[in-house]
């Protein structure tokens, strides 16, 4: 005879050859599909394949980020030798007389920078300068010869003295005469003359 009867925890089972086995078993758990249990599980797995494509966008943007940033200095360093050229002075460079020396109480080297500071040599084999300074520029013309005049004042460092003189810039910028402590320009450059000076572009 079968007789159906409640168990423990009221479980319903059958009575079976002096045994009553419960169905289901308590001890057992129902397994489920992972995607059954978290709805989210499959996702996120989605969305976390999507995150490294997102950082390699970025990444593709940053690098074109670097390449334009990279254009523009190197045009901005192209444009400074540009610049410098709309604003040079004929006069920037190293002028030499090698006849000149401390002995007869002309500079043999003269260095005028585009800084407007100036650095005298006694000797063409001196190391070091004897004299520094600071250059200002008063006036600046254009004779019809092409040649080009400069009222400048020349300030020492070392010496609160400021000594007008007047520069000529001849030979296609390759010769350089002046004249000390004068501020007239001459109607021609006069060698007798003791303050004259004659100078070539090194």
């Amino acid at each position: 005879m079968v007789t159906r009867g409640v168990g423990e925890a009221g479980a319903v089972g059958k009575w079976v050859g002096g045994s009553f086995p419960l169905s289901p078993p308590l001890d057992r758990k129902p397994v489920r599909c992972a995607a059954l249990r978290n709805p989210d599980h499959g996702s996120r797995k989605l969305s976390r394949k999507a995150k490294p494509s997102a950082r390699m966008g970025h990444e593709k943007g940053g690098g074109k980020m670097k390449t334009i940033e990279l254009l523009l200095v190197i045009v901005l360093l192209s444009a400074v030798p540009v610049l410098l050229a709309a604003n040079a002075e004929e006069y920037w460079g190293t002028w030499v007389n090698r006849d000149y020396n401390a002995d007869d109480g002309k500079i043999a080297v003269l260095v005028l920078k585009p800084d407007g500071s100036f650095a005298q040599y006694n000797k063409a084999s001196d190391a070091h300068p004897f004299s520094t300074g600071t250059i200002t520029i008063k006036d600046k013309s254009t004779d019809s010869e092409g040649n080009i005049w400069y009222k400048v004042t020349f300030s020492l460092d070392h010496l609160a003295v400021a000594n007008d003189h007047i520069m000529k810039l001849s030979d296609a910028g390759m010769l350089l005469e002046y004249l000390r402590h004068t501020s007239e320009i001459p109607a021609e450059m006069d060698p007798s003359n003791y303050n004259y000076r004659i100078m070539y572009r090194k």
